[in-house]
C-alpha cells in the first residue's frame, strides 16, 4: 500500500472469490480473436486457397504482381464477369431478384432501349404516379439532342 496525501490506495487488482482454477487449456468457452471469413471471395480464405492449391499464383500475389482477386480469377477460384440477369424475358426471375438488383437491371435496360420505347415506358408506368407531361418533355429533349 502506498500512502499519498489523499489517503491509502491499493495497487492490487481485485480477484474473483474462491480457489483459482487450474484449467490451462482453451475449451468451448474460448473465443478465437481472429476468425477467417467463410466467403469464397474473402481475402483471407482466397489467400489460403491460393497458397494451398495454386502456389504459382500465390507467389505472384506475394511479389505484388497482381491482387489476390486477380490471382483467384486466373486460378479459377473466383468467377469473373458481368452480373447476369438469367435472361431478358424471364419476368419471374426478374421479380425474384433483390430490390437493388432489380433497380440495376431496370437502369441498364432503360439505357439500351430506343428513345421512343423509353418514352412509352415513362408514359405508361412512371407518369401516372409522378407528373403529367413527363413523357412529352422526354420526347422533346431526346429529339433536340
Amino acid at each position: 500500500m502506498a500512502i499519498l496525501p489523499i489517503g491509502p490506495i491499493s495497487w492490487n487488482a481485485p480477484r474473483a472469490p474462491g480457489r483459482p482454477t487450474k484449467k490451462l487449456v482453451n475449451d468451448e468457452g474460448f473465443e478465437r480473436f481472429y476468425t477467417i471469413p467463410t466467403a469464397t471471395t474473402a481475402r483471407d480464405r482466397l489467400l489460403l486457397a491460393l497458397k494451398r492449391s495454386h502456389p504459382e499464383h500465390f507467389a505472384a500475389v506475394c511479389r505484388l504482381e497482381c491482387s489476390p482477386r486477380e490471382a483467384g480469377i486466373r486460378a479459377g477460384i473466383v468467377k469473373a464477369g458481368r452480373w447476369h440477369y438469367r435472361g431478358v424475358c424471364d419476368m419471374t426471375a426478374a421479380g425474384a431478384l433483390r430490390e437493388k438488383a432489380q433497380a440495376r437491371l431496370l437502369c441498364e435496360l432503360f439505357k439500351v432501349m430506343a428513345p421512343n420505347a423509353q418514352c412509352t415506358f415513362i408514359a405508361r408506368e412512371i407518369e401516372p404516379r409522378l407528373d403529367a407531361g413527363l413523357a412529352q418533355r422526354r420526347r422533346q429533349n431526346s429529339s433536340q439532342t
